[in-house]
């Protein structure tokens, strides 16, 4: 999954990947940066995200990114459905 999304990121030059600070984040931040770097991507494209006070500043933030991408392996359902609450077109 991770080769996918920085495939679509070097297609994408303007976008980033944006990913749960949740627990063991601080761990593997460095991790799946250094993959990116690996991959021809900078490691300063791979955001992390705190959860929000308000479900609906959960989904206004959603609402920022240009697409959501919803992976095979573990879909997003219920985030899914924010993200489009949000405004952000869902690919899956």
């Amino acid at each position: 999954v991770f080769e996918a999304w920085m495939d679509v990121l070097k297609a994408s030059p303007s976008s980033s990947l944006i990913l749960a600070a949740y627990q063991y984040w601080e761990a593997a931040a460095p991790r799946l940066r250094k993959r990116a770097e690996e991959h021809g991507v900078s490691g300063e494209r791979v955001l992390f995200v705190n959860k929000t006070k308000s479900v609906s500043d959960h989904v206004a933030r959603l609402g920022l990114c240009s697409a959501f991408l919803d992976t095979f392996v573990y879909n997003a359902h219920t985030l899914a459905v924010d993200a489009l609450w949000g405004g952000a077109p869902l690919v899956t």
